[in-house]
């Protein structure tokens, strides 16, 4: 699979303000170049990247959850905290407030689809590369008549608002004594007779 031989290399670090608030050191795209090897190599996580020749364009993690097949916040809290390249008084805040999302999403919704990371290099943006990725979930969505749901960017929320996502509620990340970043959380759901 191509996509797997990828050299995953990243461009430019993206400027999500979540994802500069967790993570600390000089390199971000050492970061990110761990966390899709990572995500690639673990089958619990649906993986669908763009490649232009061997660069990674764009990407996008994500799972289908369900009460059966739940694992908590399994991402990679834990390894990117052992490694010394996210802030463990954030990380911690941020797992909070995903146990709480996930909570809520599974007792409400049931199974679901998370969209739960996305990139796209900078010199690729506003070319389709991440539609592409969230149509793909989209279908699979539709196909089996459950939701899209993700904590989405201040850059990304723009993108899913556009492909018919509603803000479900906004929430703040901040470990103790700091103002912390706010960020949305979004759904998508196919209506009936609707051919989105």
């Amino acid at each position: 699979m191509q996509s797997r031989e990828a050299t995953k290399e990243l461009d430019a670090a993206p400027e999500d303000p979540l994802f500069v608030y967790l993570w600390r050191g000089e390199d971000p795209r050492e970061f990110m170049r761990l966390n899709l090897s990572y995500f690639m190599d673990d089958p619990y996580f649906i993986v669908i990247v763009v490649v232009d020749e061997s660069l990674v364009i764009s990407f996008g993690v994500g799972v289908c959850r369900a009460h059966d097949n739940h694992p908590g916040d399994k991402g990679t809290d834990l390894k990117d905290l052992e490694s010394g390249l996210a802030d463990k008084p954030r990380h911690q805040a941020l797992g909070r407030i995903m146990t709480e999302i996930h909570k809520d999403f599974d007792e409400g919704e049931g199974q679901h689809y998370e969209l739960m990371y996305m990139y796209t290099s900078p010199l690729h943006r506003q070319k389709g590369a991440a539609t592409l990725i969230v149509d793909w979930f989209r279908r699979k969505a539709k196909e089996m008549g459950v939701p899209v749901i993700v904590a989405a960017s201040p850059g990304g929320e723009k993108l899913y608002l556009k492909l018919e996502f509603s803000k479900v509620r906004r929430y703040r990340v901040c470990a103790p004594d700091e103002d912390g970043v706010e960020f949305p959380v979004m759904k998508w759901r196919q209506l009936l007779g609707t051919s989105s």
